[in-house]
């Protein structure tokens, strides 16, 4: 990259996109305005220089366009493309450089668009297709006579990356089936402690039968909201989530603890959590059993695409 500077604009761009917590371009179109992003290709440059400009502009901002980085990120990306590509100079336009092996990414983000009814990020990119702004390549960047010594790959802000789901990974299959041998195993051990050795004590009972299933049907949930999670927010969600915060953690309470255990959460929770470390720290110890784990998938939708006002900045959704 010839150009300095490029990358820190970007990045303060999609820093404030990433600020609002929408992925509307109504919010784009306002910080696009507000820091006046329309100018960047405002520097008196030849022609020449221009060209060169605006692809290195385009290779900066499609790296955010794909993946690790969040959808909302993404989003933001695929609107700043939008709008550079609108308000370059260049006679004739350059074209945005994809390599063939992202284009199974875009195509999927598209789709993640389209399910999650995200209406007008949907139009920017069909735009974008209609435009013909995509310039279908081999490789990411153009291959030259430099020494790969010489080519330092470029790391990305951290803060744009998406959270990998660590719940995913640590409850799979293996681990739930896991979790029951040990709760088996420790059903046994608390009937042998017990005087009827046909079914423990109940003074033993502190966490609830059906642990495992509960453990279960709450990770079905987990990743039945990391899905709705990508609708469109509206001020109504955000009321009824500040509301349900208390509801939900009894909830959860009610699925681990045992029957009027959960009313002291302070105390009932921190057992619970001590005595779950406890039950797998048997990983080591010898299980009963081949148990099997039977088989574990936006709101202000609108009811039409309406395009962007247009302005003097040239990024209405009509590509002014």
């Amino acid at each position: 990259m010839n150009f300095p500077g490029i990358k820190e604009d970007c990045e303060t761009f999609l820093g404030l996109f990433q600020a609002t917590d929408s992925v509307r371009y109504e919010e784009f179109l306002t910080i696009w305005k507000q820091m006046k992003f329309n100018t960047i290709f405002h520097g008196g440059m030849r022609n020449l220089e221009s060209n060169r400009f605006s692809r290195d502009l385009f290779s900066v901002v499609s790296v955010f366009f794909l993946p690790p980085y969040t959808f909302q990120i993404r989003v933001g990306a695929m609107y700043l493309l939008y709008g550079l590509y609108n308000t370059q100079l260049c006679q004739p336009k350059q074209k945005i450089r994809i390599a063939l092996k992202d284009w199974a990414d875009i195509e999927q983000f598209h789709q993640e668009l389209v399910t999650a009814q995200h209406l007008d990020a949907v139009y920017i990119y069909r735009q974008l297709r209609r435009m013909r702004a995509f310039y279908f390549t081999g490789m990411p960047i153009t291959l030259n006579f430099k020494s790969q010594k010489s080519i330092i790959p470029e790391d990305g802000n951290e803060a744009f990356l998406d959270v990998k789901d660590k719940i995913s990974d640590l409850i799979t299959t293996e681990t739930l089936e896991e979790i029951m041998n040990i709760q088996e195993h420790y059903q046994k051990t608390k009937c042998h402690f017990s005087a009827d050795k046909s079914q423990p004590d109940r003074s033993l009972s502190l966490i609830r039968e059906d642990f495992t299933d509960n453990l279960q049907s709450l990770v079905e949930e987990f990743q039945l909201w990391k899905q709705e999670k990508k609708a469109p927010r509206t001020k109504t969600d955000d009321e009824q989530e500040g509301t349900s915060q208390e509801s939900e953690v009894r909830l959860i309470a009610s699925f681990i603890l045992p029957k009027g255990l959960h009313a002291n959460l302070s105390t009932h929770l921190l057992e619970f959590f001590v005595i779950l470390i406890y039950i797998l720290g048997f990983r080591e110890s010898k299980t009963s059993g081949t148990n099997k784990i039977k088989n574990l998938q936006c709101s202000d939708t609108g009811s039409q695409i309406q395009a962007p006002p247009a302005g003097s900045d040239g990024v209405s959704a009509y590509g002014g």
